[in-house]
């Protein structure tokens, strides 16, 4: 389809050779065809990454964090780093419990 056919080079001393040139588009229906196909796999790609989070920050990870956020002790989802911004509290959540 997209694919260039090899075409033949005849040097004047050497036989004749393959030489592959780049692919190209055959026609204007093929170039619209591949816009389309690029414009879809974008959007594809951009629906698929504003979906919902698969857990919800209340939603109990395990048995051990239910019986936490009952006795109010759970570890906070995320913490404010030093330059202001919020970071998920990987550390606080893993680590146990002194």
């Amino acid at each position: 389809m997209f694919l260039a056919q090899p075409v033949l080079a005849r040097a004047d001393s050497e036989p004749a050779s393959l030489v592959h040139t780049q692919a190209k588009l055959r026609n204007r229906s093929h170039l619209v065809r591949a816009t389309l196909a690029g414009l879809a796999a974008c959007l594809t790609g951009a629906l698929a990454g504003c979906q919902s989070p698969l857990l919800s920050p209340d939603e109990p990870r395990s048995q051990y964090d239910r019986y936490d956020a009952v006795r109010d002790q759970r570890a906070a989802t995320t913490y404010t780093d030093e330059f202001g911004y919020k970071r998920p509290n990987l550390r606080g959540r893993l680590l146990p419990k002194e």
